[in-house]
């Protein structure tokens, strides 16, 4: 019965698969702000700073930046306009101590020029410590 059972999922996974599913762009959803819109996203890495984009209104933005907080370095939001934080979190590597990635997420949430821009540095060394900034202006549309 159980090997019946599996056998049907996976019949019905490949059915899925093999004909589509509709990405998460095209699924509705309605946003903090409470505006109605298609689910976008995009990933910007180190290589995405400088860039100016062009995204949607509503549209998620995730930054993933290496960091090691074990140094005691961390990125940090400097300037976020046009845009609201939603997320923060840390993956760490795979031994104890080494460099993993920080993830922050936002969500576009006012039309026209919006500037992103991170500082990597120790907060309690002041600005001296800075290392490095991440900065991304976007087109909201």
């Amino acid at each position: 019965m159980e090997s019946i059972l599996c056998t049907a999922l996976l019949f019905v996974a490949a059915e899925h698969f093999a004909h589509g599913s509709p990405s998460p762009t095209q699924v509705p959803m309605s946003n903090a702000s409470g505006l109605s819109t298609e689910e976008a996203s995009m990933t910007l890495t180190e290589r995405d700073s400088g860039r100016t984009l062009v995204v949607a209104l509503g549209d998620t933005i995730t930054v993933r930046l290496g960091e090691n907080p074990t140094t005691g370095y961390q990125w940090t939001v400097e300037t976020a306009e046009g845009l609201q934080g939603t997320g923060d979190r840390f993956e760490p590597g795979a031994a104890i101590g080494a460099s993993g990635n920080r993830e922050l997420k936002f969500l576009a949430t006012r039309a026209g020029a919006c500037r992103l821009r991170l500082k990597h540095w120790r907060e309690w060394e002041g600005e001296s410590s800075v290392t490095q900034r991440f900065q991304v202006d976007f087109s909201v549309k």
